[in-house]
């Protein structure tokens, strides 16, 4: 990935400086201007990271990975069990009473 970037920034680079080159035919001081500008850009893209290729590849693997979730699906599934545990404490309660009933009877037999 880091190999292709910088492939990428040198075939840019080449076009500028041919583009610069007609410019300088027709306008120096534009010229100048535009390579003093180059210069900085330059500079400031070697001492500062623009851009993590590391970090580009695991955004990617993770995307492709969200991208591969049934998330509507999986809403829907924890929808219907969020549904199913509204009667939870109810249920719950139920069994405390079966269970009280049940201790109850076996102190009597």
């Amino acid at each position: 990935m880091r190999d292709i970037i910088t492939e990428a920034f040198g075939a840019k680079q080449d076009q500028i400086m041919q583009t610069l080159a007609r410019l300088e035919d027709s306008d120096t001081q534009a010229a100048d201007l535009l390579r003093e500008m180059i210069g900085e850009l330059e500079r400031f893209r070697q001492s500062s990271a623009l851009f993590d290729p590391d970090a580009a590849v695991r955004l990617y693997y993770a995307s492709t990975y969200l991208a591969d979730m049934d998330l509507a699906g999986s809403a829907a599934r924890l929808l219907s069990m969020s549904s199913a545990l509204e009667h939870l404490p109810s249920t719950v309660e139920s069994l405390q009473q079966v269970v009280n009933r049940m201790q109850e009877m076996e102190g009597r037999y």
